[in-house]
């Protein structure tokens, strides 16, 4: 805005402020009287007839609530020259009261039935009436409160009442705003609402809109503590509204036949920070509250409660009400589109380059229409994204997939139109690209068998890429495939004929002696092998038995087989595939297991499921493990024993496992070829029994040390023992 511009609003804003301090030039000539508490209470107002003589003609009210002016008289000649112009005038009941402040009874020296409020904005949220020292009042009535008993008395005295319009403007619509939600009168449906150009409305909940940009955002603003403060909001109401509770001012307010009313360059208002929180001036307060009553309640609440917004038009009650849409509004007189047949946008769109590989640039084209307001926002949503634009669009799809489109056209108001087209895009599949880089690599073979054993999830779509042997299922034979493609054996994938892709063999059942504490390894040996590309092999034992070391498949890896694991609760999953098949016996991996017998004298490790390519086999495969009886396992060893460590060599964590024979102090340590301290695993008194500690590669600084040959050892006061173990970095 420049200079001028402002000094001249200042200069307006002053004149207004000085004129707003000064009493009414009239008051009413009639007044409504209520007997409240057992005093005589009475409003001022204006009228075309005389409110306790109606004529039976009547059946048609029109309640006019004014301005923080108090100038009721002008509002009741801009209502009654408006029913002049719709030849309703002899069957409508025109009412203008009058709410007084204590400027107006100064100057007007008015008896004490009359109410006054202590403002010029008090009586907007239906605050209690005032009583000063000059002007006292022995009771205290709400502006509201008194709005009941007027629509009462009417809705008992005219007979043939057909409706009744409550009509307001500016702080009167602000009065009208909250009356309607706070107000259990409902008329039998006969009541209804004009809310005209207010400064600020009545929100629900704490939440305003952050910016006013498409789309709309709602959360609660920062920097204003009094935003959600009664009357611009639900929090500190009056004793009125608190009477009504929350609850049902919400529920009231959804049922409400509303017309709002906005002049189209109506951009003033009151600039105090909760006002601002409802956006910039009028007509953005109003456009962005019908929007928020379509967040807050639904989009079926414009079935009920609709906007009009008159081009050209400032903040004038006059001018605004005798415009098209006011008169219907109010009278439901002549046409205004905006009321009598709202029309929201169509929306409407188009596609360039809607099929092909990813990744896949697709060209939108809006080729919406608008509705009775202009578009605001386009929100096209493509693959569960929402983009807003207020245009075209590119989008990029960078998997496979078929693809469903949206547009959602809104308009200035929040009315709306969705399009959807369903599999609009379609984008090629790369069969055994998993990872979505347009390449096939070990990579994608290797989340398969990652997925196989547990490790990792994948999405459907993965899944569905991952399945290069077309069975519907991922298995370990896609890996596999993926690496014969990788080598050249496969030219194209998906393999469509996997009739050469049978496998089977059989791995072979043994019998395994130890002793109580001892390292065991569980050599798992394959038989028989037909055209073995892959498996599935899971397993299961007792964890209370068995402790897990780890696996070592170092021959299958020499064979070019890749493997992956995983040992969770007394069970496990190995899968693994290479580029070549087995068609001779093999070694396909080592388990290690520490042995703790319990109660029983044998443990086995049996199969739950082993599948060679993607054939299931229903040979029954374990292994089982006595003791050896020749050593009494009783016998408390000297001092103590050191066992192995595993795995031997490692290239991450091994354990190393002793047995004490009594509690004692002892350290444990690693040492380097040369007896260079490495690492202190442990120093303190340690119970008897079985013992086991983790070494990480790790020196006594957290760095890793190199590969080699160490030592650990253990020792106590009188004995020390130690052992090689070799780390593979």
């Amino acid at each position: 805005m420049s200079q001028l511009g402002i000094f001249l609003r200042l200069i307006i804003i002053l004149l207004y402020s000085n004129y707003l301090f000064a009493q009414v030039d009239v008051v009413g000539d009639q007044n409504f009287n209520i007997n409240h508490d057992s005093y005589e209470v009475s409003l001022p107002l204006f009228s075309n007839m005389d409110i306790y003589n109606l004529s039976s003609d009547v059946n048609r009210v029109v309640i006019v609530i004014h301005g923080q002016n108090r100038n009721a008289d002008d509002y009741y000649n801009s209502i009654y020259n408006a029913a002049g112009d719709t030849d309703l005038l002899s069957e409508t009941l025109i009412i203008a009261p009058q709410f007084l402040n204590t400027t107006d009874m100064n100057y007007w020296s008015l008896n004490n039935t009359v109410t006054f409020w202590s403002n010029t904005t008090s009586w907007t949220g239906g605050n209690l009436s005032n009583s000063t020292d000059e002007h006292p009042r022995d009771y205290e009535i709400s502006s509201f409160a008194i709005m009941d008993s007027l629509v009462t008395y009417l809705l008992t005295h005219i007979l043939d009442l057909q409706k009744i319009i409550i009509v307001g403007n500016s702080a009167g619509g602000q009065y009208v705003n909250r009356y309607a939600a706070g107000s259990d009168q409902n008329g039998q449906g006969k009541i209804e609402y004009v809310i005209s150009a207010p400064s600020h409305y009545l929100y629900f909940d704490e939440n305003r809109l952050l910016d006013y940009t498409y789309p709309f955002v709602w959360d609660a603003p920062v920097g204003c503590n009094q935003y959600n403060d009664y009357r611009y909001g639900l929090q500190g109401m009056n004793n009125y509204m608190s009477l009504a509770g929350i609850d049902s001012i919400r529920a009231r307010y959804s049922r409400r036949k509303i017309k709002y009313l906005i002049g189209g360059d109506d951009f003033y208002g009151t600039t105090d920070c909760s006002s601002m929180a409802q956006g910039e001036n009028r007509f953005q307060r109003s456009v962005i509250y019908y929007n928020y009553l379509q967040y807050y309640f639904g989009p079926q609440i414009t079935e009920n409660q609709k906007i009009a917004i008159v081009p050209d038009l400032a903040h004038n009650h006059d001018t605004i009400f005798n415009s098209t849409c006011g008169k219907f509004a109010i009278f439901e007189s002549g046409i205004c589109e905006e009321y009598d047949n709202t029309m929201p946008p169509e929306s409407h769109f188009s596609a360039i380059n809607t099929s092909g590989n990813y990744p896949l640039e697709v060209s939108f084209i809006d080729q919406s229409v608008n509705g009775t307001y202009p578009i605001q926002q386009l929100l096209w949503n493509i693959n569960t994204q929402i983009i807003g634009s207020n245009s075209d669009i590119q989008y990029t799809f960078n998997q496979p997939g078929v693809y469903d489109v949206e547009l959602i056209a809104i308009d200035l108001v929040g009315l709306s139109d969705t399009l959807a087209n369903e599999s609009m895009v379609i984008v090629d599949t790369l069969y055994g690209d998993l990872n979505w880089d347009t390449e096939i690599t070990s990579s994608d073979a290797g989340m398969i068998l990652e997925f196989i054993s547990g490790n990792n999830g994948l999405t459907e779509l993965q899944q569905s890429s991952g399945d290069v042997s077309k069975n519907g299922e991922l298995s370990s034979l896609d890996a596999g495939l993926i690496y014969k493609y990788l080598s050249g054996q496969i030219e194209e994938l998906p393999i469509i004929d996997t009739d050469n892709y049978f496998g089977n063999g059989i791995l072979q059942s043994n019998h395994i002696v130890a002793t109580e504490s001892d390292i065991i390894t569980v050599p798992i040996n394959l038989a028989d092998p037909e055209n073995i590309l892959s498996f599935k092999i899971s397993m299961q034992y007792d964890q209370n038995q068995l402790l897990f070391g780890t696996v070592n498949a170092n021959n299958l890896f020499d064979l070019g087989f890749i493997v992956e694991s995983n040992f969770n609760d007394g069970s496990f999953i190995i899968t693994g595939a290479g580029e070549d098949f087995l068609n001779s016996e093999v070694l396909l991996f080592n388990l290690y297991f520490i042995v703790s017998y319990g109660d029983t004298e044998e443990i086995t490790i049996s199969s739950t499921d082993i599948i060679f390519n993607e054939t299931r086999s229903n040979q029954n495969f374990s292994v089982s493990i006595s003791q050896n009886l020749s050593n009494d396992k009783n016998l408390v060893p000297d001092m103590f024993t050191i066992g192995n460590n595993y795995p031997n060599p490692f290239n991450a964590n091994t354990i190393i496992n002793y047995t004490l024979s009594e509690d004692d102090f002892i350290q444990v340590y690693v040492t380097d070829i040369k007896g260079k301290l490495v690492k202190l695993l442990h120093k303190g008194i340690q119970n008897k029994g079985q013992r086991i500690i983790e070494w990480n590669g790790l020196d006594g600084t957290g760095n890793s040390v190199p590969s080699g040959i160490y030592f650990y050892t253990i020792k106590n006061n009188k004995v020390i023992k130690t052992k090689k173990m070799m780390l593979v970095q």
